[in-house]
């Protein structure tokens, strides 16, 4: 018992993905000095949490968990809050007491970042050991650095849902796959209700029910987990109902919201390209999606042409493939890098690649870094890296 303990912290001190926690909320905490103002026209919305150490750490969306977690769900601003899912601010509800602080937003968003190291320290531990059950330990070694200088990263230490989200996505295929089909479908209920897109989990475990050679009855609880995973949407749409009258509240909420998506972005590209505030945020994420769709197609094509592991890996690349196509749709534009976070196939995919092509993963690790270096600083001096 005290040797599985020990061997359990020892790897979390030793994932790059914790490792590279301090480098990423220092340079949160100094990108305000970097820039000497916000954007002309972005005026920070987000009321200041109290602490400037911890100001950086919370903009755009945080506005919104921020106030879940010290309001609940209200019907200001037209139940705005209701596009967001209720698990990370129920978390922050939680926690934000044992911080003593006379500012409520302070204290949940000090919470924030603590729950945030707890979650990225558990997720770096199931992404391991989740990789090297499909590819081996070279490519889980390999997928945790990429997580650790992916453009969006510093999501995963911010007041927003990204650490919770990846950690129950992560932790749920794991169990899935190590023959625990209820453990999963929990997770993955309660992934559902960390961000919107999450239920779409209940495709890949009903796929891999399908093509699993495992008995009828692991099958028959490996779709019951899929069924569990997609009852987190009906679940929160009721609960939109009982809270706001509608079930469609949720849906006509992020509907009136201005966003570009690739719909959007066609029909006038160089306006919003070349938009002063755009122009960088669009190219992060556009760089990301585009070598996301060539790293998971080509998984996707030669997984599914060899068939060597795709009892295991199809469904997920088929997952990936299928949500990356409707974020890449209508999904907005410069959330498109942190969408990503919770796809972890997406770093399977190149981790894989880089076991066999070390030279190409280390420029593509010192790419991101430079991303992910830029894409902080503009997040934290509030240009729309949403």
């Amino acid at each position: 018992m005290h040797t599985r303990l020990i061997g359990f912290f020892v790897q979390i001190l030793t994932d790059p993905l914790v490792a590279s926690r301090a480098a990423i909320i220092s340079l949160l905490v100094a990108a305000p000095l970097l820039l000497a103002l916000p954007p002309k026209g972005l005026a920070p919305f987000a009321a200041n949490v109290a602490i400037p150490t911890l100001y950086p750490t919370a903009r755009w969306d945080s506005y919104y968990y921020l106030r879940i977690a010290k309001d609940g769900y209200t019907a200001v601003s037209g139940w705005s809050t209701l596009a967001f899912r209720p698990l990370f601010p129920l978390i922050l509800r939680i926690l934000y007491p044992s911080f003593r602080m006379q500012d409520p937003r302070a204290a949940a968003t000090a919470a924030a970042l603590v729950w945030n190291l707890v979650a990225v320290a558990i997720a770096g531990f199931y992404m391991e050991k989740l990789t090297k059950l499909f590819l081996g330990p070279k490519a889980a070694r390999r997928a945790l650095v990429l997580l650790a200088v992916y453009p969006s990263t510093f999501f995963l230490s911010v007041v927003y849902s990204e650490a919770t989200t990846i950690l129950l996505v992560v932790a749920s295929i794991y169990y899935l796959e190590t023959r625990k089909p209820i453990v999963a479908g929990v997770l993955g209920f309660l992934a559902g209700l960390a961000r919107p897109e999450t239920f779409l989990l209940s495709g890949a475990f009903f796929v891999k029910a399908l093509v699993s050679p495992a008995k009828r009855w692991t099958r028959s609880k490996m779709i019951l987990a899929s069924g569990l995973t997609a009852l987190s949407l009906p679940v929160f749409l009721a609960f939109s109902y009982i809270v706001s009258g509608s079930f469609l509240t949720p849906a006509r909420v992020e509907a009136g919201w201005q966003k570009c998506s690739m719909i959007c972005f066609m029909n006038n590209p160089v306006k919003h390209f070349f938009s002063p505030t755009n122009t960088w945020p669009f190219t992060i994420n556009m760089i990301v999606m585009a070598l996301s769709i060539i790293f998971i197609g080509g998984a996707f094509i030669r997984t599914g042409v060899t068939r060597r592991v795709s009892d295991r890996l199809f469904p997920y690349y088929l997952w990936s493939l299928a949500l990356i196509g409707i974020i890449f749709y209508v999904g907005e534009i410069r959330s498109w890098a942190r969408f990503q976070l919770g796809i972890p196939a997406v770093f399977w995919a190149q981790a894989r690649y880089g076991v066999s092509h070390p030279r190409i993963f280390a420029l593509l690790v010192v790419f991101y870094a430079a991303l992910m270096i830029l894409a902080t600083v503009l997040w934290a001096n509030w240009y729309p890296m949403l």
